[in-house]
């Protein structure tokens, strides 16, 4: 469906609206006519091992059959190709019903080989169909959401198939004879037909004109490194998987002598599985990325080998959790390969290629499958074969020696190409972290929102306090409504990530460029918060806005972002501004970036004509916090505050603690402290006590006696107090 006019927007909604129910329909459809139900009836006519790998086998000539559908799709189009291919796969499937009467003659060779006829003729038709699959979604998805699309119609295909395996083995739960067998694959053949009518209706793309032979194509692609390790390793992928899947529904019937019923029950867990396996892919490949679920996922499969390997002697509730988690973790894992698998393949092709790259994908697929479903029946035949008499231990070395072919693998996936910005470290993190999954999947919930929606579930990913959504929430950040803006920034304020994606710092520069007097000054708080360098120049604008919360929360951001640079800009701020907002930032953003020899630029406010309380506290404090003592001075100057007297006691016992300390020195602190109620001989006494100290020359006595000497500063009670204080302090630190 490659072609060079696409599908209009009405016609992709009502397009996939068709191709929805087609999945479900198609789903139900499939486990009544292929896959545990053919291999549970051929087991019932009496096959051996090495015709039910024959069968399974099958399956995968599908995958290879599917380039002749690249000769048909050119001329045809992609949809009459997926069409008839699915007629025609139905059509195959009639034979089969003939089977009960054949059984009735008691001819059991000729109903196999009507069972092994169909079963050809099933795949050798929709082989060349497969590829359209891929063609459809491209067509009716954007590169933005195809991994998530992809996904949606893996969900409602399992979602039926489920339901369809229910059915299956509540049949055979109460008659599991021939007959039964073949009114349920005719239910599946209806089924079928039923949604080849879905394929008809679907919005036809301009057929597409092929530009290099197949041929020429392969030669290109192989050309690419990051693809030939992908074929490398799908390749093997596919062998091992097939090589164990078909045999499952054996292993169950042969070590835990489960009935077909019993067996088909077990497998709904595994299509569970594999539908959550597609919720779950679905909520989180667009953030952690294709390479980093396809590693997570093999590793799964690998994994869920090993339960079977050991083959516990179980029975009752605990045989049947067993086999449950088995056949869950089993199908989660291969399932998610093979989706996962094709997500990735979209990410290191053109859109151009999507058709021959998909073939291609199935051929690899297809041969790596038939091979491997093969081997391992003939595997299993050999183990059976050797003497073995315990059905246990023959699966135990079966399973295990397909577990151990996993590692390897897993050591060759790491030179994937990353088609995600995420680390698949970074990925890998996030899949464990439920908190980090829960806030992926509300992010999801963003694009199709209302406005009304949005806000709630920002607030929810807020409370999350994940860094998961970042890329997706920053979307929010482009909408004209003013409060999502806000609550998109709110979000992301309340978030500390490690890396910063480059669309968030983009996104942020955005806000704080072109949303003065609304959002600017949030974007200005989170790039100082975030530690974003880039915006330096940016925020150094912003502190010559007219908008005073901006121009508060730019001078914020460049204290935290330590550029020294920004001292005589911001400096002019506290020497200018009466804004009490700009005045706090100014000061608070200094004491970050000052030495102890500008302490006087802090107190500045003090000289005006008249102080705020406020801007008064915060000059003191930033001045203790620039000289790295505000901790120890905070609970002082609350006492003082409250109770003054109280304050200088505390002053002085500290002073008399000090044992080490001359007379002389500790009779004229108290003499400061005594006169800390006049301005006057307080500065006279300052001003003596600093000038006949041995050490009267270090940064901090030089600043403290400029302070003193200004009246405008000392005029202030609780600038005393500090100034006292400090000489306190001094003391204590023997610096006296």
């Amino acid at each position: 469906m490659e072609s060079n006019q696409a599908l209009t927007g009405m016609q992709v909604r009502k397009g996939r609206a068709n191709f929805n129910t087609y999945q479900a329909l198609n789903g139900a459809s499939f486990p009544l006519i292929n896959g545990s139900i053919i291999t549970l009836l051929a087991i019932q006519l009496g096959a051996d091992a090495t015709f039910i790998g024959l069968i399974s086998s099958l399956n995968y000539l599908a995958f290879i059959l599917v380039y002749f559908g690249r000769i048909l799709e050119p001329r045809i189009g992609a949809v009459p190709l997926y069409y008839w291919a699915w007629l025609m796969r139905n059509i195959m499937m009639l034979p089969i019903l003939s089977i009960p009467i054949i059984m009735i003659w008691g001819n059991t060779e000729l109903a196999l080989s009507i069972l092994l006829f169909s079963s050809i003729g099933f795949n050798l038709t929709r082989g060349p169909g497969m590829g359209a699959n891929n063609s459809v979604v491209s067509e009716l998805s954007t590169p933005k959401n195809r991994a998530s699309y992809l996904s949606l119609t893996f969900m409602l295909n399992f979602g039926a198939m489920i339901l369809a395996t229910v059915l299956i083995g509540l049949v055979l739960r109460f008659n599991a004879s021939t007959l039964s067998y073949t009114l349920l694959i005719a239910l599946g053949i209806a089924l079928g037909f039923l949604s080849c009518y879905y394929l008809f209706i679907l919005p036809r793309a301009p057929k597409s004109t092929q530009k290099l032979s197949f041929f020429t194509f392969l030669k290109n692609i192989f050309g690419r490194a990051d693809f030939r390790i992908f074929a490398i390793v799908f390749f093997f992928i596919s062998f091992v998987t097939a090589a164990t899947r078909p045999f499952i529904v054996v292993y169950m019937r042969d070590v835990y002598y489960q009935n077909d019923s019993n067996a088909i029950l077990f497998t709904v867990a595994g299509l569970f599985g594999a539908f959550l396996m597609s919720a779950f892919s679905k909520t989180i490949v667009q953030t952690v990325g294709a390479k980093t679920l396809f590693i997570f996922f093999t590793a799964l499969s690998g994994v869920s080998l090993l339960p079977a390997a050991i083959s516990p002697n179980l029975s009752g509730l605990y045989l049947i959790i067993f086999l449950s988690t088995f056949n869950f973790l089993a199908v989660f894992g291969l399932q998610g390969i093979e989706s996962t698998g094709q997500t990735y393949l979209f990410g290191i092709i053109k859109r151009n290629e999507t058709m021959d790259a998909f073939i291609l994908f199935f051929m690899i697929f297809g041969l790596g499958g038939s091979l491997g479903s093969f081997t391992g029946g003939q595997l299993l035949n050999t183990l059976q074969s050797a003497g073995i008499a315990n059905s246990s231990t023959v699966f135990r070395i079966f399973f295990g020696v397909a577990a151990g072919f996993m590692i390897p693998l897993l050591v060759l996936m790491s030179f994937l190409k990353n088609t995600n910005k995420t680390s698949v470290r970074t990925g890998l993190s996030l899949i464990i972290n439920p908190r980090d999954i829960q806030a992926i999947s509300l992010a999801n919930r963003l694009g199709a929102a209302t406005p009304s929606e949005i806000g709630p579930i920002l607030e929810q990913i807020s409370r999350l306090e994940s860094d998961a959504a970042v890329d997706i929430i920053v979307e929010s950040l482009q909408s004209p409504k003013f409060e999502i803006r806000r609550k998109a920034l709110a979000t992301l304020e309340n978030i500390s990530s490690a890396d910063q994606p480059p669309e968030l710092t983009r996104a942020l520069l955005q806000q704080l460029r072109n949303h003065p007097f609304s959002t600017a000054h949030v974007a200005a708080r989170i790039l100082g918060q975030h530690q974003i360098s880039q915006a330096i120049p940016s925020l150094r604008r912003a502190v010559m806005s007219e908008d005073y919360r901006l121009k508060a929360e730019a001078i914020t951001a460049l204290g935290n972002l330590k550029d020294s640079s920004a001292i005589l800009l911001i400096k002019r701020q506290i020497y200018h501004n009466n804004n009490h907002y700009v005045l706090v930032s100014s000061i608070q953003s200094l004491t970050t970036l000052l030495s102890v020899n500008d302490m006087y630029v802090l107190l500045w406010p003090l000289s005006w004509q008249k102080v705020e309380p406020t801007i008064l506290n915060e000059s003191i404090l930033g001045a203790a916090k620039l000289l790295g003592i505000l901790d120890r001075f905070y609970h002082r100057y609350l006492l003082w505050l409250h109770n003054q007297p109280e304050a200088y006691n505390e002053l002085k016992e500290v002073m008399q603690a000090q044992k080490k300390t001359k007379p002389a020195l500790k009779q004229s602190l108290e003499q400061i402290i005594f006169h800390h109620a006049s301005q006057l001989d307080f500065m006279q006494q300052m001003r003596t006590f600093i000038q006949s100290c041995s050490k009267n020359d270090t940064p901090l006595m030089q600043s403290m006696l400029r302070i003193c000497q200004n009246p405008l500063f000392t005029r202030y009670a609780s600038l005393r107090f500090f100034m006292i204080y400090l000489l306190i302090w001094q003391l204590e630190e023997k610096k006296l």
